[in-house]
């Protein structure tokens, strides 16, 4: 039976490598969850502050050393499209694979079909056409149950891009009843094209639940705002600094910060 997982690359010499050898365990496993949240989720090496600030702040420390770059929204795993595939890469391989397996579908039809034909052809029609019409509404029901049932982390996927965190129960009622409309890629390339849109307004960012029953995942670009655009650059990694600073002292009010340069 052919694999279709998708798989990350990691070279032998990893662990010892200078820039790992360092790292503590932790640390060394955020590396690698990193990774394969990002390829799984077609990031192209950009990870949610809300999955990055999950870790210890020790451990934040320690990426963002030698192996992140914290910006305003998002924490980039350094060099990760030199090794690891792109998302258009994946949707390329993904494509490839559906091609294959719908050729491969049809040639267990027509396999199908000349078994049912010389069943007639033998006398021996009413068993062999139980057995084969049994077959097919097998592999149709299992089809539409792969289309339309969510994996259970799908929607913790989709709730960790969306920008505004709020009202949870209800946006995970919401994407059960989108998922019946629509995939889960349309879903994750929707919610990625509203949270990074330079036009969305945080304060009138819409609650996740209301863009889900809206269905705006099919939304068009909102409309520029008047004024010009800030230049980010050094400004935004300073920024996004301020922001883990605000985040400690929340989390851990007794706790020394830690200093970050910008």
């Amino acid at each position: 039976m052919a694999d279709d997982r998708y798989f990350i690359k990691v070279h032998d010499g990893f662990p010892e490598h200078p820039k790992t050898i360092g790292l503590s365990d932790k640390a060394f496993r955020a590396v690698v969850e990193f990774w394969c949240y990002s390829h799984r989720q077609e990031t192209d090496g950009k990870i949610p502050l809300a999955l990055f600030n999950r870790l210890p702040p020790k451990v934040r420390k320690e990426l963002l050393v030698d192996y992140a770059i914290m910006h305003e929204t998002h924490v980039e795993m350094h060099d990760y499209l030199e090794h690891q595939q792109s998302a258009q890469e994946i949707a390329e391989l993904r494509k490839k694979r559906s091609e294959a397996g719908r050729l491969g579908g049809k040639t267990k039809a027509n396999r199908l079909a000349s078994a049912k034909a010389n069943a007639k052809q033998t006398g021996s029609k009413p068993v062999a056409d139980i057995d084969i019409d049994k077959d097919l509404a097998t592999n149709v029901a299992k089809s539409k149950d792969a289309r339309a049932r969510p994996r259970p982390d799908e929607f913790l996927d989709w709730y960790l891009e969306y920008p505004r965190k709020t009202g949870r129960a209800a946006a995970e009622r919401a994407y059960a009843k989108a998922r019946e409309l629509v995939s889960a890629e349309t879903l994750l390339a929707g919610v990625r094209a509203y949270a990074s849109d330079p036009n969305r307004v945080p304060e009138f960012t819409k609650h996740p639940a209301t863009w889900l029953n809206g269905g705006c995942w099919d939304d068009d670009p909102l409309p520029a705002r008047g004024g010009s655009q800030p230049d980010h650059g050094q400004r935004a990694l300073a920024k996004g600094i301020e922001l883990l600073h605000g985040w400690e002292a929340q989390q851990h009010p007794h706790e020394p910060i830690l200093e970050l340069e910008a």
